[in-house]
């Protein structure tokens, strides 16, 4: 008959002490996982980077150049937007109107210059003494008839609205473009201010019309003489 003895107290303890040993590893690691995925869905949100438009918003500028007159024009980069969101537009400073953006989230405007607003036929005018006072440049955005400003001074269509992402920061885009005037329109006028130009070359044309009505009423006489 065989007698099983106990184990000693100092090898149970031992096994007691690697089965804890175990346990708060495997705690540890789990714990970490865990911490580490809570970290990860709090630092999801991307940096504000500045060539991609996203929640951090964007401000950007497009120069479409010089136009002239009767020069149509779109501004189909105007893109970045939360698609289907209302963008507001403003040209020179007013307000103008909202547009939708589209699927892709662009914005896109057309424009037309009605006209340069240079007088016609000023240089044959300017030779007899006469002078045409210029117009107001005119453009046409998406069917409605606008004053631009002067020949040479840089005219700006702004579109605003809101970029994709929770935050619904603004995004916009500045568009510029100047009107010129095309070869053999003359835009800059003489030395003496626009008043006192008038009237100095009204004053000429009046002269040489009174010496040519003296000179018909001259040759009348004589015929009655002869």
């Amino acid at each position: 008959m065989c007698l099983k003895l106990p184990k000693p107290i100092g090898e149970a303890g031992f096994g007691m002490k690697r089965l804890l040993i175990v346990l708060a590893a495997v705690f540890a690691a789990t714990g970490a996982t865990g911490i580490g995925a809570a970290h990860a869905q709090t630092t999801t949100t991307a940096p504000c980077g500045s060539g991609t438009p996203n929640a951090c918003g964007f401000d950007r500028q497009s120069d479409l150049g010089n136009k002239t007159e009767g020069e149509t024009f779109n501004t189909n980069s105007n893109c970045g937007f939360e698609p289907g969101s209302s963008a507001a537009r403003s040209f020179n400073g007013a307000a103008l109107d909202n547009k939708n953006a589209d699927a892709s989230g662009c914005v896109a405007t057309q424009i037309t210059v009605l006209s340069d607003g240079v007088a016609l036929a000023r240089p044959l005018f300017a030779a007899i003494g006469l002078a045409q006072a210029n117009g107001v440049p005119q453009v046409r955005i998406d069917g409605r008839t606008l004053t631009a400003n002067q020949l040479g001074v840089r005219n700006a269509l702004v579109v605003q609205g809101r970029v994709p992402g929770p935050a619904a920061n603004p995004g916009k885009w500045t568009n510029y473009f100047t009107i010129v005037g095309p070869a053999g329109k003359a835009v800059s006028g003489g030395a003496l201010s626009r008043t006192g130009a008038m009237i100095v070359r009204w004053s000429l044309l009046g002269a040489a019309l009174v010496a040519i009505g003296a000179l018909f009423v001259l040759a009348s006489r004589r015929r009655r003489h002869a």
